[in-house]
């Protein structure tokens, strides 16, 4: 055993700090990095998400559309312990009509 309380250079300041304590503490927004054209087999939709993984959110989005998970799209993961703002595309091929008016997903 020996002795943990080494010398100092200088003294031991009161202080503290707490980094990402709530997820408010840290954002993440997505730049898809080109326009999109409005028109098409994809439905792009940007959300805004927060306490919600990436891929829960994708499947929320799939059963309200009413399709399979593969057929929404989103790039990469993103943080659920944060505000995250990113891109998801739903394929209404199939169901060009799609309402979205009534979707509402927690968080």
């Amino acid at each position: 055993m020996f002795d943990t309380d080494f010398a100092r250079a200088f003294p031991v300041l009161p202080g503290e700090a707490r980094f990402r304590v709530a997820p408010e503490d840290f954002i993440v927004t997505e730049d898809l990095g080109f326009d999109l054209l409005g028109t098409g087999q994809h439905l792009c939709l940007y959300i805004e998400k927060l306490q919600q993984n990436t891929v829960w959110v994708a499947r929320q989005l799939a059963s309200f559309a009413g399709i399979k998970v593969m057929e929404v799209g989103y790039c990469g993961l993103k943080d659920r312990h944060a505000i995250t703002r990113q891109w998801f595309s739903i394929s209404v091929g199939r169901n060009s009509n799609l309402d979205i008016s009534g979707l509402s997903i927690e968080g």
